[in-house]
């Protein structure tokens, strides 16, 4: 995970894979919530790399927040309640909401050329490619984020001691990828967190405030979500969370990690939440209180993304194999900790979970844990 840390969809949703392919079965009614069944499958999820998870499940009037294992691995504190999580790459759901809010107003056209909004950049093809490649992956711009991060199995020490704190600008991690040699946009969906580092810059150019100020004021201050912050620079979580750690080269040396610097991920990852405000945000998305119905419709056109998974703008969708549910929202990964939220058609029912992990690698047992609890939340108890 050190290697790759927001390629939330690649990583965090590796067990998602599990869940089968999409299926065009008519989903069965919503039933009520299992509140025995999801504790279960929280705990289920914990294996000896895991330290702790919060989950949070709700549809209309119902609601179970729930929350396993430990916070600390020394003290073995339990998970605080509200704890705080980073988020990764969930936080390109946000970005994309408000490009597409800006696309509503005619701020900006999202098939207009990047260079329009952000002239300059020294990217290749930046004449051919558009904020809506941006969005969904098809732009074709290398991803900075294996070059800049040092594995902390190659170098602990200096990542422990230098390169977690250092700060990026946009701009650094852009040039990064600049001369690198690469395909023409358009095609098919290929995973990069440097299109929304672009995206963010485009934010700015377009509105003279940071996509930081712009989710602020457009996403969390309406919704009121009191919980969800964007840290930019600074290395400290704010209020309850877990302890995240990271495994050395030697299964036997485990790093406390909590403390990094997030602008190396920025618009691509930096964000911090809890279960119940991904959950709320996700289903003001879905039933279309944060967009209009032709921007929501562009934000689900959807192309594959790998098997089973479908990306549109800044969202992913899949479905169940037991009931035909289909299932919207993202999935990220930061140091040390692992988020998911993902909501029916109609954005009621709402599941979020973040996980305070060790490192991205999945046991079967908890492939078939995340399994088990997606499939209980949208499908109900297996008859």
């Amino acid at each position: 995970m050190l290697k790759h840390i927001t390629t939330a969809t690649v990583a965090a949703t590796a067990a998602l894979a599990a869940l089968s392919p999409a299926v065009q079965a008519a989903p069965k009614e919503r039933p009520g919530l299992d509140i025995a069944a999801y504790q279960r499958d929280l705990k289920a999820m914990l294996d000896t790399d895991r330290v702790g998870v919060a989950a949070h499940v709700s549809d209309g009037r119902l609601r179970w927040d729930g929350k396993a294992g430990v916070s600390d691995k020394d003290t073995q504190a339990p998970v605080q309640d509200r704890a705080r999580f980073r988020i990764g790459s969930t936080t390109k759901t946000f970005v994309a909401t408000v490009l597409l809010q800006l696309a509503a107003e005619r701020r900006i056209d999202l098939d207009a050329p990047i260079g329009r909004y952000v002239p300059g950049l020294g990217i290749r093809y930046s004449d051919k490619i558009t904020t809506r490649m941006l969005l969904g992956h098809r732009a074709a711009i290398p991803d900075y984020n294996p070059i800049v991060n040092r594995p902390l199995t190659e170098d602990p020490y200096h990542w422990l001691a230098v390169d977690r704190f250092r700060t990026w600008t946009p701009r650094e991690l852009v040039d990064v990828v600049k001369g690198l040699d690469r395909p023409e946009p358009g095609g098919a969906v290929s995973y990069s967190n440097t299109g929304y580092i672009v995206a963010g810059m485009i934010v700015k150019k377009v509105t003279g405030r940071t996509y930081a100020e712009e989710i602020q004021r457009r996403i969390l201050r309406p919704l009121g979500l009191r919980n969800t912050y964007l840290p930019g620079s600074s290395t400290r979580i704010r209020g309850p969370h877990p302890k995240m750690y990271a495994e050395g080269a030697d299964a036997s040396e485990v790093y406390d990690i909590t403390a990094t610097n997030p602008s190396i991920a920025g618009a691509a990852g930096e964000m911090i939440s809890t279960p119940a405000d991904l959950a709320t945000f996700n289903r003001a998305l879905l039933s279309g209180r944060l967009l209009r119905g032709p921007q929501l419709r562009q934000m689900k056109a959807m192309s594959e993304f790998v098997p089973g998974q479908e990306y549109g703008l800044g969202l992913l969708s899949r479905s169940l194999t037991r009931c035909g549910a289909k299932m919207w929202g993202h999935a990220g990964t930061y140091y040390g900790a692992v988020s998911v939220m993902f909501g029916s058609e109609d954005g009621k029912r709402q599941l979020a979970f973040t996980i305070a992990t060790g490192y991205v690698k999945n046991s079967p047992a908890q492939n078939e844990a995340f399994k088990a609890l997606f499939e209980d939340v949208f499908c109900g108890p297996e008859k």
